[in-house]
């Protein structure tokens, strides 16, 4: 299995400012979000993510509509992110050589959601 971790962060200064153009001091905390990736042979994509809503989740994916996610939002959205995760996948397959791969991730965070405190990004840069 690959494990890797990435820090949440806090602004000390220049939070609203960025959204300007001007410069900001942003400054690590220690709450890490964690990912880890372990390959499958049967090329579907399972992520589980216990820790990142109020139930948590876990989604299997094999790369056809029928089998995206079900969530209540709407289908354009749903579309355009699992764009974003055939392309992740087709990248991976790419670089490893292995056009079945599939992969297990799982997502542990310690950051609290919803508090300012970049938990989205710290899984987004902890899984790349």
């Amino acid at each position: 299995m690959t494990l890797s971790s990435a820090p949440g962060k806090v602004y000390l200064f220049g939070e609203h400012a960025v959204v300007y153009g001007e410069p900001a001091v942003p400054c690590a905390i220690e709450r890490r979000a964690r990912v880890g990736v372990q390959r499958r042979d049967d090329g579907k994509l399972r992520v589980r993510a216990d820790d990142l809503s109020l139930d948590g989740f876990t989604v299997e994916y094999d790369g056809t509509t029928e089998d995206g996610p079900d969530i209540d939002v709407s289908e354009s959205l749903v579309s355009a992110a699992m764009g974003y995760v055939d392309g992740a996948i087709e990248q991976v397959r790419e670089v490893t050589g292995e056009d079945d791969a599939g992969f297990d991730v799982t997502i542990e965070s310690d950051i609290p959601l919803g508090a300012g405190l970049g938990s989205s990004a710290a899984v987004v840069v902890a899984a790349i």
